[in-house]
């Protein structure tokens, strides 16, 4: 997001409101920007994940971070 005092906010989109837009930033960090600020808006489409993470974990781990990313118990090993 580039807003119009010339700053580049990235981040998720966490809410969104009539007014606002409240991005969640790396270090957990929550920014709202109002919306009569923001110059433009653009998406990456490109998940956090990197790029061929699934080449090099195991299965075991992979159901592991699955499991850590639904909030479910560590898989049995």
């Amino acid at each position: 997001m580039a807003t119009k005092d010339g700053k580049t906010i990235s981040g998720i989109l966490i809410s969104e409101t009539v007014t606002g837009l409240t991005l969640k930033r790396s270090g957990g960090v929550q920014e709202t920007v109002l919306r009569q600020n923001i110059e433009e808006m653009t998406s990456t489409n490109r998940s956090l994940m990197p790029d061929g993470l699934e080449q090099t974990i195991t299965p075991q781990e992979m159901a592991d971070l699955l499991a850590f990313l639904l909030g479910k118990p560590e898989s049995a090993k």
